[in-house]
């Protein structure tokens, strides 16, 4: 996976940061509301800022396609920097990444009561990479999204075995990440 910004111009109004993965005769591209912007530095703002009411979309393109030859998915919103795999299904294109339906790149902004100790505030699952799969199917344009893990389990930096990159597999391995901001070591996936 790589931070493109190779026509950003031409699908954008402004400059994202676009993870892409490529895999056998398609680019996926994960069009999501996090934004690089100057202006936004000389209104003592962050530079980065997750635009959590803005859209969210993912592009299928083929391997040596165009701009014009993207299809695009409406999704809910997302931020995600670690793809699992991609691979075909019939019509569909399966997507299985790590989601979290908020950032917190930029700096956390959760509201936390000052007279309350950090260990006994509540965790907001918002913040939670958990892991993911979007169905894009080709034919009927239609998205099936789903998480394939629990609520209590924050994971990052996924690998699965090289032999099935671009293939159907059962099986990814993650880090496990302790809630309370401790690694807690790694697990295996089984995705069925």
């Amino acid at each position: 996976m790589a931070m493109s910004y190779r026509g950003c111009k031409k699908f954008f109004s402004g400059i994202q940061g676009i993870p892409n993965f490529l895999y056998g005769k398609h680019n996926i591209i994960m069009d999501m509301p996090l934004t690089m912007n100057l202006s936004r530095i000389l209104q003592g703002a962050p530079f980065l800022d997750y635009e959590a009411q803005s859209y969210a979309r993912i592009g299928v393109m083929p391997r040596y396609g165009g701009a014009d030859s993207v299809i695009w998915f409406d999704v809910e919103p997302f931020c995600t920097f670690h793809l699992v795999n991609c691979f075909e299904e019939h019509d569909e294109v399966v997507v299985r990444g790590f989601r979290v339906p908020g950032s917190i790149l930029m700096g956390p902004t959760l509201e936390h009561s000052v007279d309350e100790e950090p260990a006994n505030q509540e965790l907001n699952e918002e913040y939670f990479s958990r892991l993911y799969e979007w169905r894009l199917n080709l034919k009927s344009m239609n998205v099936i999204e789903k998480y394939l893990t629990g609520t209590g389990v924050d994971m990052e930096f996924p690998v699965i075995n090289d032999k099935y990159v671009g293939l159907n597999h059962k099986y990814a391995y993650a880090q496990v990440v302790d809630s309370q901001g401790s690694l807690a070591g790694g697990c295996g996936v089984g995705m069925f």
